[in-house]
């Protein structure tokens, strides 16, 4: 046992003694002499790559090992054709980090306005002219100084639900352009709050209400009836009362 481990212990030496001392890096700042943190920047397409030393005790920084930026690798360049508002150019794209390069850049000249049509006002629109490109058909309204504004629509009940149970759409047209407006309109229970008979929100005979049919119903009935009976007997024993 002992003859192994001083075989080991031999060996060992001998491997320290084959590996080459490495100085450590220390901060050049006078009086601070701290070992220097370093860490490695691989380059990209634009900015240089470097080795990074840092200390952490007086901040010293240092760059060294400088590898210049590799560029953009663009692929196969493609033609983008503009029309009045937008350019024409052949672009790519770098296929490292899509960086896009423009060239043969072709400046867009605007619209072409030739024709202009007056359009007198209406229920949504002011008085205007409206003008019309020649190269692509772009429009464009162009104010009349002074102009009439829009009027606004004039809407008219032209179909509503008849009764408020049923639950239907209720249209409106505007008397001048002839726009019309749809509305759903749910189903509501008539209100008769005079107590006339007739509903106060659509003015027609108020619903008979149905007796309740059914087994649960039946006993609802029968214990309202007994309650009702109950009432009058206690109004009666009261009539009847001396006090």
């Amino acid at each position: 046992m002992k003859k192994t481990l001083a075989v080991i212990l031999s060996m060992l030496m001998l491997v320290l003694m084959a590996v080459p001392a490495m100085a450590a890096e220390v901060c050049p700042t006078d009086g601070c002499g701290a070992a220097l943190l370093y860490m490695t920047v691989a380059p990209n397409c634009t900015e240089d790559g470097y080795t990074s030393w840092k200390c952490a005790i007086c901040g010293y920084e240092e760059k060294t090992d400088i590898v210049p930026a590799l560029g953009h690798a663009y692929g196969a360049y493609e033609f983008v054709e503009g029309d009045c508002t937008h350019d024409s150019y052949d672009h790519a794209y770098c296929v490292v980090c899509g960086a896009e390069d423009k060239q043969n850049v072709v400046v867009a000249d605007g619209h072409n306005f030739t024709s202009r049509e007056y359009v007198g006002v209406t229920c949504t629109v002011a008085e205007h002219y409206l003008l019309t490109c020649a190269d692509c058909g772009a429009t464009e309204i162009e104010k009349v100084l002074g102009g009439q504004p829009y009027t606004g629509h004039d809407m008219k009940l032209i179909s509503a639900p008849k009764t408020c149970a049923d639950a239907a759409v209720e249209v409106r047209e505007c008397t001048k352009c002839g726009f019309t407006s749809e509305k759903a309109v749910n189903a509501i229970a008539c209100v008769d709050a005079d107590a006339d008979d007739t509903c106060d929100v659509c003015t027609n005979k108020m619903p008979v209400e149905e007796e309740p049919h059914g087994f649960y119903a039946q006993i609802i009935k029968w214990i309202s009836e007994i309650i009702e009976a109950f009432k009058a007997f206690l109004a009666a024993i009261k009539g009847d009362s001396l006090f």
